[in-house]
């Protein structure tokens, strides 16, 4: 298949688009990133981010420092794979897949043999040292699990049988894996991507949480107001309290513990800047001192009156808390 074929049957917007337009048709489904965090295998982003950007609650215009290299140094990478495999490389922009409307993908680049047809797709990235555990031998397709997953769903999106991955690590010279298209890793990754868009982005009904953090910014997106009376609880949510309660008097307890044996350790370390022994090292350092600025005697002794400085007051959104009360019991606050 030509660029020009390609382009007419799965572009829907141009690479060179308008930021603000690309941002609000990658709303519209699920993109390499997305799907590798909707299986919760992207490190950096959860199912939870991804429900709350579908449903335009979360930043989209994000850009980090370690972002801004990654395009500044994507041209530079794409050039290094000309000159190592001797094809050429295109650049495309949004793509959809024809079967499936949720599907969709921003592949870095194209590769084409002489003549202008399609070989197989290119993905470009850059890491860090620490980053270097989880890449395997070139020429293999032992990559990070979310880049390998942003592959394949990039198959998926484009029909491609092949991409391509080049990566340079902690800035030395890059090098090329190679990842063939998995049809039974990709019809998973179809289904649970169709069951997030349907259940929780059409039907707006949000991801099962779980002790993480993203969940709980999840939820404090979605209910800000907290201004409705109090709701009946089920018998369901009565075990739920009992037991929150029991976990937090176990918590309570263990604290209590740990703040002995750390009150212990400083009574013997005394004076000293730690204590060592035999395969452990426990210290208790002094920070540097911090200087501050008393700004209510400062604006005393400006003479800057109360008037004047509720000019430049700012009221900020309130926030909920979290109380569990028992009859009987005093109020628990999280």
């Amino acid at each position: 298949m030509g660029i020009d074929e390609f382009k007419a049957k799965y572009e829907v917007l141009p690479h060179d688009a308008d930021k603000d337009l690309w941002l609000t048709k990658r709303l519209g489904g699920i993109t390499g990133t997305d799907i590798a965090a909707i299986v919760g295998l992207n490190p950096y982003k959860t199912v939870y981010d991804v429900s709350l950007s579908k449903l335009g609650l979360a930043d989209e215009d994000e850009d980090t420092p370690y972002m801004r290299r990654g395009r500044r140094m994507e041209p530079v990478l794409a050039e290094d794979y000309e000159e190592m495999t001797g094809f050429k490389t295109v650049k495309v922009g949004l793509i959809k897949s024809p079967a499936y409307d949720f599907v969709l993908g921003t592949p870095d680049r194209l590769v084409v043999d002489g003549e202008g047809n399609i070989l197989h797709g290119l993905e470009i990235k850059t890491a860090g040292y620490r980053q270097a555990q989880y890449w395997g031998p070139p020429e293999t397709d032992q990559v990070p699990d979310q880049y390998l997953i942003q592959c394949q769903w990039y198959m998926a999106a484009s029909d491609i049988e092949k991409w391509d991955l080049i990566v340079t690590i902690a800035g030395e010279l890059p090098i090329i894996y190679h990842i063939t298209r998995n049809d039974e890793l990709i019809s998973k990754l179809i289904e649970k991507a169709g069951e997030f868009w349907h259940k929780n982005v059409l039907e707006k009904e949000p991801p099962s949480v779980d002790a993480s953090i993203s969940a709980a910014r999840m939820l404090a997106t979605l209910y800000r107001r907290g201004d409705l009376d109090l709701a009946d609880g089920t018998e369901e949510d009565g075990i739920l309290v009992t037991e929150l309660v029991r976990k937090k008097e176990q918590l309570a307890n263990i604290e209590e513990e740990v703040r002995l044996l750390e009150n212990k350790l400083k009574e013997r370390i005394g004076d000293h800047e730690g204590i060592k022994g035999d395969g452990w090292v426990v210290t208790w350092k002094k920070t540097k001192d911090r200087t501050s600025i008393d700004y209510n005697k400062l604006i005393t002794d400006l003479g800057i009156s109360q008037d004047v400085i509720k000019k430049y007051a700012v009221t900020s959104e309130g926030y909920r808390i979290f109380k569990v009360k028992l009859k009987g019991g005093d109020s628990s606050v999280l």
